[in-house]
């Protein structure tokens, strides 16, 4: 019979058992927690002899015969088990534990596989036979606890909740039970009172300390409990458990996923250290899950370098590991160091051509670094393996955007735009429109070089439709204020509206030479040449780099306000960075 299956049990389960759970060592979704009881180990595979006790020569007949009859019962269970004749291998199992009710691991693995199936009547019949044993367990108390609770007898339950505790003052499935009582009636209080009271016992063990922070962290943040009366509650009781020195690792994993619950990154981090420190060398998968969850916490806190060296780390241990790679290359992106950015991706699609982050991920990086071909022909590989989805169609409406293939762009953004309402509606964000929007205006100047005005001011209505759209989602970006502004100024309509949108984004990024261009621009289109100089000077100041459009821009409003030879200069100086046969009409016949 397979061990309990925590994850499918935890899945679509009442309130009281997800809380319950925690008792058990299956937050999660695992059975890595451990069991709390000291007298009764947990449930676990009965494919072997090991579910029922040693056989021993007992001092009557009648019990003798219980013992064969259970071995015989649970003998044909294993085999129907095999088979995959579940409900029968439950039948069979049921006769087992009813023969030998001392066998709790196999009572509480048929109560497990019954609570599964919301057969809790079955459950609580099985566990109450067991508990009426004097020598039942606090476990099997707390387990009578929680089939009760899932049958609706919530009297009853408490009775067995208590029970549990009376058996094991250590019982964290008891305690919590009678909490989880108190918090389904709203009686928030008398929830905290019991919870005070566990921890305050003399002596109580960091097991069931971390067991209690972890249950009250769960109720904060469901909001069963108060968000700042659980914090206090679960960084006082991590705080006594640590005073008792432990080194189990469990108790250590345990207490730093709980400061990361309550959002204490770096006492999560350091107990992750401490964990490396130990158990990294004799275990190694151990320690490099360990030091994914260093990963994860310090990228949480915005530690690129300490995350680095992690990873590094892992991938000392083990060169193959993809996913390192996916987040190396993920911390180069953010530094901008673009191409050691797209060696990792690309390191990660060929140890697992599966991953699929990793290819637009690469995409992005590609374009990044003005390689529009090579983002296509990943995006291609993609679209091969893993079908058409938003992402492979958005990429490359970006890569085809790049390579001016202007018509074949929007094809791809509309097949985005469709798929991302269908399933995916969060991806129409206003980068998605911004992208959308910048199009249709490249589109447009592009008509309007060939000659085709009406197809012209139909993508510019469709470019301003787009920004607009992407402003209403994002009212403060920068970069979009910018453009749609400039736009307008280019073309000399709606200015005003583009002076306060530009304004504005002066606003949110004050040293943007582009933005103070366009400020420039706005001013000198409203007939406003000597406000215009300020800002234009101050963005020519500020560009990384000489920029032939800046010194076009301040030639034309030195030439508004009469100051000519400056003018020229400025013309001359906008031809030095890059030709350009309108910016030389305005020097006349100077060469």
């Amino acid at each position: 019979m397979p061990g309990p299956d925590h994850s499918k049990r935890l899945k679509g389960a009442p309130p009281l058992l997800l809380l319950l759970a925690l008792a058990l060592g299956v937050a999660d979704g695992g059975c890595a927690r451990g069991w709390r009881s000291s007298k009764v180990p947990p449930p676990h595979s009965a494919r072997g002899t090991e579910a029922i006790p040693p056989a021993s020569t007992p001092a009557e007949p009648e019990e003798f015969k219980r013992r064969v009859d259970a071995h015989a019962h649970f003998a044909a269970g294993i085999v129907h088990d095999v088979r995959g004749e579940t409900t029968q291998a439950l039948d069979q199992f049921a006769l087992a534990a009813t023969a030998d009710p001392s066998n709790e691991q196999l009572v509480m693995e048929l109560a497990h596989r019954w609570l599964q199936q919301q057969q809790a009547a079955r459950a609580v019949e099985l566990l109450s036979r067991s508990a009426a044993r004097p020598e039942a367990s606090g476990l099997i108390h707390g387990w009578l606890g929680m089939a009760l609770a899932q049958e609706g007898k919530t009297n009853s339950a408490l009775s067995a909740f208590r029970a549990a505790v009376r058996k094991d003052p250590e019982s964290l499935m008891g305690y919590q039970g009678l909490a989880q009582a108190h918090l389904n009636a709203r009686q928030v209080p008398e929830a905290l009172k019991v919870l005070d009271q566990a921890a305050g016992r003399t002596n109580a063990s960091p097991v069931l300390l971390v067991g209690l922070a972890e249950f009250v962290a769960l109720a904060g943040r469901s909001k069963s409990i108060p968000s700042e009366e659980a914090r206090t509650r679960v960084l006082n009781w991590l705080e006594q458990a640590a005073r008792s020195a432990p080194t189990q690792a469990l108790v250590l994993q345990r207490m730093a996923e709980t400061y990361k619950a309550v959002g204490e990154l770096s006492r999560a981090a350091a107990l992750y250290e401490e964990l490396i420190e130990r158990h990294a060398g004799s275990n190694p998968a151990f320690g490099q899950l360990l030091r994914e969850q260093l990963v994860r916490l310090y990228l949480a806190e915005g530690n690129k370098e300490k995350a680095a060296v992690q990873l590094k780390a892992i991938l000392h241990d083990t060169p193959t590991a993809p996913k390192a790679h996916l987040l190396l290359g993920a911390i180069a992106a953010e530094d901008k160091r673009y191409a050691e950015a797209a060696d990792a991706y690309a390191k990660a699609i060929l140890l697992d051509a599966d991953l699929e982050p990793a290819y637009y991920e690469l995409a992005a990086m590609r374009l990044v670094l003005g390689e529009p071909d090579q983002a296509l022909a990943t995006l291609t590989q993609a679209r091969t393996r893993f079908g058409a989805n938003f992402l492979v169609d958005f990429y490359s409406g970006l890569a085809l955007a790049v390579r001016k293939e202007y018509a074949e762009a929007l094809k791809h953004y509309t097949s985005a735009e469709i798929q991302a309402r269908a399933s995916e509606p969060s991806r129409l964000n206003h980068v998605f429109y911004f992208q959308l929007g910048s199009l249709y205006e490249r589109m447009a100047n592009a008509a309007f070089a060939q000659k085709r005005p009406e197809e012209g001011e139909r993508h510019f209505t469709e470019a301003e439709k787009n920004l607009r759209r992407s402003l209403e989602l994002s009212p403060d970006n920068a970069e979009v204020l910018n453009y749609l502004g400039y736009m307008w100024a280019e073309r000399g309509v709606n200015l005003e509206e583009a002076r306060r949108m530009i304004e504005k984004a002066v606003a949110l990024e004050p040293e943007s030479a582009a933005i103070l261009d366009s400020l420039a621009w706005v001013l000198f289109q409203l007939k406003q040449p000597q406000a215009a100089l300020e800002p234009m000077l101050k963005a020519i100041k500020l560009s990384p780099k000489p920029d032939a459009t800046l010194f076009d821009h301040l030639g034309d409003i030195y030439n508004a306000v009469g100051r000519v030879t400056e003018a020229r200069e400025a013309w001359r100086e906008s031809l030095d960075v890059e030709p350009n046969e309108s910016v030389r009409s305005k020097l006349g016949a100077e060469p």
